[in-house]
């Protein structure tokens, strides 16, 4: 194989695998939600069915809602749509406006989840079609074990029954299924599952039929069982439309929270049934011994439901020209298909003529010859056609079983057992294939009186060959009385070959019937002084097998009666269960715990077990298998409950102290508490006030990580509850304090900060933020020593906070909390600066500042060139007033007080603008001015006064353009 068919036979392979995975898988779903139709093998002209599922996508926790399913099915062809539902989490319930089961109501889980719906509608023709859907319960992420949970009492609810198959006829096995969960607040103890086929409604009541009861075991809080079992339907119900209820706690034994929510229900539908019959046929008239033949015969269905599985046509002769009976001889079979109602099949077959027959005979043609259909009408299933055979002469074969060997030669009536044999054809001539008849007989002679047990094909022989077969299996009759008998192997029993010694074909071997005998020689229960009503109750059961034979596996039941006799009418079943093999002359010890039930009055009661109940074994001695001890019933015993731990988080090799309490209405009992803190650790026993009814106890974890601690409280009776709590257990880290500091305003401390650690390491001080009115800095990080420095003028509340490392871990963060207390502070005055034109005031804001308190402004010295006018002095608002025709600088202080002190002396500077071109300052422009700059324009330097009134053009000189211009603005006015 070279290179490239190498790799297409390994793309072929993988793709091969992929397919068949994926039938594998979604058969596994179609299995898991009780839908098992027969078969799919294609029917021409049939068409797939198909559905849909359509519903709210997101609900509310606890919401319920409708569930639909379109389906499209084949209604030409008698197809009927039969709906079934499925769903990982929450509850289907039937919604009375739908009793097909196309719509339902769908009742969300009572937490956040995504929960998976899947349909299935089967077409009953064999096929079936799937659909699921997601649906987010609240926030879709929230798993059941966060649920809080407080005390209270138990509630039993049966999530997703199925049935499987839920379309059959009458007298069918049907596989229930269900799961049972507690979601009550309280442990709910052991209880009855009952079964029950509803004839007219999906309510349970008096006229349903009970078709199996089960234990159902403790459950604890939000625990769940699984309940799987076959039950069987009336052979006598007619078809229609029913409803199997599964109704927990049918006795009615446990006190709930709900007690409407104990049933469910899944429709079933009982079918008509088909019917085979013959409507044509061909056989000859005559024919020789040991001739090969040619029949027909067409087989019509000729009832209301289509047939399925692999039935098959037998064809069968009579040697006596009769219908058929166990001693007419087997030739052949036929395969027959699936018929829907109407269709008919065709069987052509040859078959041989047996070689010893003669004279007026009969070919029979058995329909359904092994019984697989269920009928309406099982009496027109067979055909017998006469035919007349011309004998042949006898011939040299001769069969005979030489040996034969059983599995033991003491068995139990009922037992089965293997068998070994040898056939030899002694004759002188072939002898073709034949069967061996096995019988249970009270002598070595076959007579009418035997009891026919089995057949076994034998292959042909030879002259003088002979074959051994092993391991057929046969069984002792189980009505059987002990004794001894005979199993005869008798070859070619219905004599299909004439051998020249027909005399020489029995083979008897003895076989001793034995019998057990259980015997129930010891029976203890505890509590001894007596059992309340939902007490546990210990018993312990010694039985032995006084017979002679070993016991089958059967059951030990218990009842509760008013006297020491057992009465199957009156008396309550309250536990049971299966016990295994017990050989002749050994014992076997049972033991169990079950609870009394609510139904049970109080009082002196006798206890009685009973052996073999439904007589599994068949026993020598069925008088002694009851045993019975005295009980006194109490009134119902209360539950002790514990209060609920909150989680807690502790630090590794550190003592820690568990504190807590349990109620108990039976004040009078005593109470014992392990305790399980989850680390591997011997079981605790806490210590108990049985008059407060506190608990405590105390551990060390000498390991950091999560543990689940678990308390369990038990009372005298064996009644007991439960609790768990999360202790987180952390390495050990250092522990920053807050701590508080007084200060000034403006003063800066030094302190030192406080952090601790358990196994006093080495820490390093860091801040983690700081505050708004100062800064913290940490001088020395290893021994916490820090710096506080508020802002300037700054009082008040601050805040900085900080945290200590130990080289692993960091610790908390820590608060400093400083208070400054105010100082008061000098107020300032600043001087301002101003300018103003010549005989015009200007108004302007002294500037001062006080960080405590108000201030107060004054003039400290008047101007030398004008008039300040204090408008304000609170807000220090002033006019300043130029004397008249004045220019240049001038100045004048002030300062301010805030009551307590003053401030220093500011000073404002004034400039006082000039008039351009007015020389002399006499406030007018005249020729004399003109006249003056002229005089100023031979100086090289002016003061800034000159350039102020005589540069005109204010290019920074004084010139005779200037004196000009001057002029020349005097003449325009």
């Amino acid at each position: 194989m070279n290179v490239c068919h190498k790799f297409i036979f390994w793309v072929v392979l993988t793709i091969f695998i992929i397919l068949i995975c994926s039938f594998t898988n979604e058969h596994a779903f179609a299995a898991s939600i009780g839908n098992n139709y027969e078969q799919q093998i294609p029917i021409e002209g049939v068409q797939l069915p198909s559905v849909r599922i359509e519903t709210e996508l997101t609900v509310n926790e606890g919401d319920i809602i409708d569930v639909t399913a379109f389906a499209t099915i084949d209604t030409q062809n008698g197809a009927q749509a039969f709906y079934y539902w499925y769903a990982d989490k929450g509850n289907f319930q039937m919604h009375t406006s739908y009793p097909d089961y196309s719509t339902v109501k769908f009742q969300a889980p009572e937490y956040s989840c995504e929960v998976t719906i899947a349909a299935q509608v089967g077409d009953g023709l064999g096929y079936i079609a799937t659909d699921r859907q997601t649906i987010i319960v609240g926030n879709g992420n929230q798993p059941p074990d966060d649920l809080p949970v407080e005390p209270g009492i138990p509630d039993l609810i049966i999530e997703n029954p199925e049935a499987e198959p839920n379309l059959i006829q009458a007298g069918d096995t049907i596989v229930v299924r269900s799961r049972i969960r507690n979601i009550g607040t309280q442990i709910s103890p052991s209880c009855k599952m009952g079964y029950y086929l509803s004839l007219n409604d999906s309510i349970l009541d008096n006229s349903d039929i009970q078709l199996r009861s089960e234990n159902v075991s403790i459950l604890q809080v939000n625990s769940t069982h699984i309940h799987e079992f076959a039950v069987n339907t009336p052979q006598d119900i007619a078809f229609g439309t029913y409803y199997l209820i599964f109704q927990v706690d049918d006795q009615n034994t446990v006190v709930e929270k709900n007690e409407a929510n104990n049933s469910a229900t899944v429709r079933i539908e009982i079918r008509e049934k088909p019917d085979l019959e013959f409507t044509n046929y061909s056989v000859p008239g005559t024919a020789n011994a040991d001739e090969m033949i040619s029949v027909r015969v067409d087989i019509i269905n000729s009832g209301s439901l289509s047939t399925s599985g692999s039935s098959k046509v037998g064809y069968y002769f009579s040697l006596n020209n009769s219908d058929w009976d166990s001693n007419d001889i087997y030739l052949n079979t036929s395969y027959l298909g699936d018929l829907i109602p109407g269709a008919s099949q065709t069987f052509n077959r040859e078959i041989r003529i047996p070689p010893a027959a003669k004279g007026n005979c009969s070919i029979i043609f058995y329909a359904d010859h092994t019984n697989l259909i269920k009928e309406s009408n099982e009496d027109n299933n067979i055909l017998s056609v006469p035919i007349l055979i011309n004998p042949v002469n006898p011939g040299g074969q001769d069969l005979v079983v030489e040996r034969a060997v059983l599995e033991s030669p003491s068995l139990n009536a009922g037992e089965v057992f293997d068998v070994g044999y040898t056939m030899k054809n002694i004759g002188t001539e072939h002898m073709g294939s034949t069967k061996i008849g096995f019988y249970f007989s009270l002598n070595d002679q076959l007579d009418n009186e035997d009891l026919f047990k089995e057949e076994r094909y034998v292959d042909g022989l030879d002259a003088g060959e002979s074959i051994h077969y092993n391991n057929d299996r046969l069984s002792i009759p189980s009505n059987i009385l002990p004794g001894e008998y005979y199993i005869l192997f008798v070859a070619d029993y219905k004599q299909t070959w004439l051998e020249s010694n027909e005399n020489n074909n029995i083979l008897a071997i003895p076989v001793q019937v034995t019998a057990p005998d259980l015997k129930p020689v010891q029976f203890e229960i505890h509590p001894v002084d007596g059992i309340p009503i939902l007490g546990k109750l210990d018993v312990i059961v010694s039985i032995k097998n006084v017979g002679n034979g070993i016991s089958n596996r059967t059951e030990v039941d218990f009842f509760i009666s008013d006297n020491d006799q057992y009465d199957a009418d009156s008396d309550e079943c309250i536990s049971g269960d299966s016990i295994q093999l017990i050989l002749p002359n050994s014992s076997f010890i049972f033991e169990d715990q079950f609870a009394i039930p609510r139904s049970i009055s109080t009082g002196n009661k006798y206890l009685i077990c009973l052996i073999d109940r439904y007589d599994s074994s068949k026993e020598s001695n069925e008088s002694n298998n009851i045993i019975y001890v005295p009980i006194t019933i109490l009134s119902q015993n209360n539950i002790p409950v514990l209060s609920a731990n909150p989680d807690v988080s502790i630090t590794k090799n550190q003592l820690y102290f568990l504190s807590t309490t349990f109620t108990d209405p039976d004040t009078d009992e005593q109470h014992t508490v392990a305790i399980d803190w989850g680390d591997g650790s011997i079981l605790y026993y806490g210590q108990i006030d049985q008059i407060t009814h506190s608990i405590t106890g105390s551990h060390v974890f000498e390991e950091a990580g999560e543990y689940t601690v678990s308390l369990t409280i038990e009372d005298k009776h064996g009644d007991k509850s439960s609790n768990t709590f999360l202790a987180t257990v952390k390495e050990p880290v250092p522990e920053s304090i807050n701590r508080t500091l007084t200060i000034e305003e403006d003063q800066t401390e030094r302190f030192r900060l406080n952090a601790n650690h358990p196994e006093n390491n080495p820490l390093v001080y860091r801040i983690v933020k700081q505050g708004n009115k100062g800064l913290a800095n940490i001088i020395d990080p290893d021994v916490g020593i820090c710096q506080y420095e508020p802002y300037a003028n700054v009082f008040g509340e601050d805040v900085f906070t900080f945290k200590v490392n130990d080289g692993k871990f960091d610790s908390n963060v820590a608060e400093v909390r400083i208070t400054i207390t105010p100082v008061n502070d000098l107020p300032l005055a600043k001087g301002v600066n101003l300018s103003t034109e010549r005989n015009i005031p200007v108004p302007f804001n002294l500037s001062g500042f006080d960080v405590d308190n108000d201030i107060v402004f004054t003039i400290v010295k008047n101007p030398l060139k004008g008039q300040v006018q204090l408008i304000d002095s609170k807000v220090g608002s002033c006019k300043y007033t130029p004397d008249p025709n004045v220019s240049g600088n001038d100045s004048f202080s002030f300062q301010v007080s805030d009551g307590q002190s003053s401030s220093n002396i500011a000073v404002v500077y004034i400039s006082i603008g000039c008039m351009k071109g007015d020389e002399d300052n006499d406030g007018e422009i005249t020729a004399k001015d003109a006249v003056n700059t002229f005089h100023l324009s031979f100086k090289t330097s002016w003061s800034s006064n000159e350039l102020c009134k005589s540069d005109y053009d204010g290019d920074g000189e004084v010139t005779a353009q200037d004196a000009v211009l001057i002029f020349w603005a005097y003449f325009e006015n």
